[in-house]
C-alpha cells in the first residue's frame, strides 16, 4: 500500500465486518516501511480479521494521528486472530508500533504473533492499550520500546496462554502496567526480555500459572512469587523461543524444569482446554504426578525417548558412525526440537567427546562428532529426568 485503506465502520443496521485471509503464511497486506504515512487501517466499526499478514505499517507522519498505531488504530471494536503483525512502526517516539487502542475501545487478538515492531522511545512497542484488552494464545518477540515493549496498558487487559519473549525495552518493562491499569496474567511465560519483562507501576495486576524469572523479569510493585499461585520464578530450564507445535512460536520447558507441574491446575481460567499451542492442558497421565499442570504457555507431556539404530559402526579417532547416531525425543506426538540430549557411555572404547547435541524438530539429535578414543565396544543409552520419578530412558545395550 503507498496509503492507508479507507476506514472501516458498522453501518446503519449495525452489521459487522468480516476479513478471512487464507493464512498469515500466504497473504500479506503490507505498508511501505519508508513511507512515513502508511498506516494500513483505522477501524470505527465492528471489525474481525484472520488469516493475514500485517506488515511495514509506519504511522510516523499519517494525517490521522500521526506516530500512532503503526499498522493499526483501533477506535471502537476489533477482533483479529490467526494473525502476523511484522516490522510495523510507529516512529522514532510513537505510541502502537503494531497496534493502538484507543479510549473506550475493544481489541481482542487470538493466535497471533507480534514481531520487530517499534516506537522508538515511545511506549507500547507492539500493543498500546487504553481501554479493553483481551490476548491469547499469541507471542511478542523482538519488539522495541522505551517502556512496554510487547504491551503498554493504562487500561484493562488480560493475557491469556501468551508467550513474551525476546523484547527490548530500553527504560522498563516488554509488558508495562501502568498506574490505574488492571491487569490479569494467567498461564503466561516472560522470559529474555531486558530491563524488565513485566513492570507493574503500582497498578493493580493479579498473576497466576505465570512463568518468569523474577530477577531481570520482573520490577515495580507486585513481582509474582515463585512457589505461590502456580507462578515459577527460578530454575527455570527452557528452550529458546522456537516452533514446538502450533501456530506461534513459544518456549518449551526441558525435561527436569520445574516449570513442569509447576503451576495449579486449578488457576486454569474457565474456558481453556488446551496451552498455547492447541495441545490439551489437562495433567499428562504419563507423568503420573496427580494435577499435573504446568507453569506458563505450554503444557508439556514427554512419553519417550528412542534411537534410531540398534547398533552402530565407526572408526576410533573418526568422529560419527554409520548409521549417524540419532536420538528422538517424543512430546505431545511430535519429535520436539531445541532439547539438548546426552549419552551415556559403557565399555572398552574409551571416554569418548561430541556426546551432547539438541534435537531437531522431526529429525531428533544427530550426534555427528561423537569420537572415540579407542577400538573397542561401547553401549549407548540416554536417560531424562522429566519430573519427580518419571524418567525416560532407551539404549543400544
Amino acid at each position: 500500500l503507498t496509503s492507508e485503506l479507507p476506514e472501516i465502520n458498522v453501518n446503519s443496521n449495525n452489521a459487522s465486518v468480516s476479513i478471512t485471509g487464507p493464512g498469515p503464511g500466504s497473504l500479506a497486506v503490507a505498508g511501505v516501511a519508508t513511507t512515513a504515512g502508511s498506516r494500513i487501517l483505522t477501524n470505527n466499526g465492528t471489525l474481525s480479521i484472520s488469516g493475514l499478514t500485517f506488515e511495514n505499517g509506519n504511522s510516523t507522519n499519517s494525517a490521522d494521528g500521526p506516530g500512532v498505531g503503526g499498522a493499526i488504530i483501533n477506535a471502537a471494536t476489533l477482533s483479529l486472530s490467526n494473525m502476523v503483525f511484522a516490522n510495523n512502526s510507529a516512529g522514532a517516539n510513537g505510541t502502537g508500533g503494531a497496534i493502538y487502542n484507543n479510549n473506550s475501545s475493544t481489541l481482542t487478538v487470538d493466535g497471533t504473533t507480534f514481531s520487530a515492531s517499534s516506537v522508538g522511545t515511545g511506549n507500547g512497542g507492539a500493543i498500546y492499550n487504553e481501554s479493553a484488552l483481551t490476548v491469547t494464545n499469541s507471542t511478542f518477540s523482538g519488539n522495541t520500546a522505551a517502556q512496554g515493549a510487547a504491551v503498554f496498558t493504562n487500561g484493562t487487559a488480560t493475557l491469556t496462554y501468551t508467550t513474551i519473549a525476546n523484547n527490548n525495552d530500553s527504560a522498563r518493562g516488554a509488558f508495562f502496567n501502568d498506574t490505574g491499569a488492571v491487569t490479569t496474567l494467567a498461564n503466561v511465560t516472560i522470559i529474555s526480555n531486558n530491563n524488565a519483562g513485566l513492570y507493574n507501576d503500582g497498578a493493580t495486576m493479579t498473576v497466576t500459572n505465570t512463568l518468569l524469572d523474577v530477577g531481570p523479569e520482573c520490577a515495580g510493585t507486585g513481582c509474582p512469587t515463585g512457589g505461590t499461585a502456580g507462578n515459577v520464578d527460578s530454575g527455570l530450564s527452557l528452550s529458546v523461543l522456537g516452533s514446538y507445535g502450533g501456530p506461534t512460536q513459544t518456549v518449551l520447558p526441558l525435561p527436569g524444569s520445574i516449570a513442569i507441574c509447576g503451576g495449579l491446575q486449578g488457576n486454569i481460567p474457565s474456558g481453556f482446554s488446551t496451552d498455547q499451542r492447541g495441545f490439551s492442558n489437562a495433567a499428562p497421565g504419563s507423568y503420573g504426578v496427580a494435577n499435573c499442570s504446568d507453569s506458563g504457555s505450554v503444557q508439556t507431556d514427554y512419553t519417550a525417548v528412542g534411537f534410531n539404530a540398534a547398533a552402530y559402526n565407526g572408526s576410533a579417532t573418526v568422529g560419527g558412525a554409520t548409521p549417524q547416531v540419532i536420538v528422538s525425543l517424543t512430546e505431545n506426538g511430535q519429535n520436539v526440537g531445541g532439547v539438548p540430549i546426552t549419552l551415556i557411555t559403557s565399555g572398552t572404547a574409551g571416554t569418548p567427546t561430541g556426546t551432547t547435541a539438541t534435537s531437531v524438530e522431526g529429525t531428533g539429535a544427530t550426534f555427528t562428532a561423537l569420537t572415540f578414543p579407542n577400538a573397542g565396544t561401547d553401549d549407548l543409552s540416554v536417560s531424562m529426568t522429566v519430573v519427580g520419578a518419571d524418567t525416560l530412558t532407551a539404549g543400544t545395550g
